[in-house]
């Protein structure tokens, strides 16, 4: 790293971290002049230079790399706007819901400093409530769990998905997330399923809005310490912690459809592309494929959003509201199996081989 960090408006407990990770980093208390920011990096808030001013911030330190942290409260179409605008400029934008660790993943970038492998993670995301995001999520932690120590976290604020209530959940351990008191032991207290750790999603819908991003990014970074690998059931509501921090964390995403939601998934992928990713990081599951209307099949529907095909297309199954797990065929099975084996060997670990198939 040869290039200082400028910090205009930032908060002490970021300016800590950036330079824990061994950043130099430089406090301004007012705009640094343009002859002394060059073409180093400045990050300023919005409370410091407001959103009508970005082509002044712009024109003022034109060879320096500019991010944008915007703390804006009008929800997600502001924010849209806000990073259409930069973008516009050529500065980086940092949404309201960014931590510092999203800072940290830019600042990588920028810098090239980072060539660790990646996390074993990987996140299941939907187009809709009831999709099935869970339950696509559990199979597909069983089949991992033949092989390693997998835990399923819930980070659903709108369903918790388990049919009742455990005396251990998301909203049961919030206030251990707040104080920040995990303990790596406390991992063995989740529901034992179908070869996996669970941790059910939130109960308390009274509660969705007081989920933070850094309680969810302690709550990923403690599962993987007591993991081989985590998996995420994010849900499908974008304007949230679990949601979000989820998106950032999964080095491997899933995006759950039905045949019938074909005009539902393009809003969602426009907030992905505002998070600086776009739709070809989610490879797509279809469920339910066996529903009348005409609808485009899953290889089509993935080609038309730019989505990787996964190759799992579930039909329509019932089963007991005491299982989350869901009982395939031969050819569903098979699979899944497949992609399981593929996010292992991505993540550097050897599946077991069996005679007439990936697993039995």
């Amino acid at each position: 790293m040869n290039k200082s960090i400028f910090v205009f408006g930032l908060d002490q407990l970021w300016v800590q971290r950036l330079r824990e990770e061994g950043y130099e980093v430089v406090i301004q208390r007012e705009r640094p002049e343009a002859n002394t920011l060059q073409d180093h990096v400045l990050v300023l808030t919005s409370d410091q230079a407001p959103t009508e001013r970005l082509h002044e911030i712009r024109q003022d330190f034109p060879d320096a790399t500019i991010m944008y942290l915007h703390l804006g409260q009008n929800g997600l179409r502001e924010s849209l706007h806000v990073h259409a605008a930069a973008a516009t400029h050529g500065i980086e934008y940092l949404s309201p819901r960014a931590t510092v660790e999203t800072l940290l993943q830019k600042l990588e970038t920028i810098f090239e400093t980072k060539s660790e492998s990646a996390a074993r993670i990987v996140g299941f995301f939907g187009s809709g409530m009831g999709v099935g995001v869970t339950s696509l999520a559990a199979t597909f932690a069983s089949q991992l769990a033949r092989h390693q120590k997998v835990i399923l976290l819930g980070l659903d604020l709108f369903h918790p998905g388990w049919y009742e209530r455990p005396t251990v959940s998301l909203d049961a351990w919030q206030p251990r997330l707040t104080g920040k008191v995990l303990q790596t032991s406390d991992f063995d207290m989740l529901i034992e399923h179908g070869g996996f750790l669970y941790l059910p999603g939130n109960y308390d819908i009274l509660a969705i809005q007081q989920y933070t991003e850094e309680e969810m990014e302690y709550l990923i970074e403690k599962a993987r310490e007591a993991a081989d690998i985590v998996v995420l059931d994010c849900g499908s509501v974008p304007e949230s912690a679990g949601w979000y921090v989820g998106l950032q964390k999964a080095s491997i995403r899933y995006f759950v459809t039905h045949p019938a939601h074909h005009h539902t998934i393009r809003p969602i992928m426009d907030v992905v592309r505002h998070l600086d990713m776009d739709s070809s990081m989610f490879q797509l599951i279809v469920n339910r494929v066996d529903v009348d209307g005409g609808y485009l099949k899953g290889s089509d529907l993935a080609a038309e959003y730019q989505m990787l095909w996964s190759g799992i297309e579930i039909p329509s199954i019932s089963m007991p509201l005491d299982v989350i797990v869901l009982p395939l065929g031969k050819k569903e099975l098979n699979a899944v199996a497949t992609a399981a084996n593929g996010a292992m060997r991505a993540f550097g670990i050897e599946a077991d081989r069996k005679k007439g198939g990936l697993f039995r």
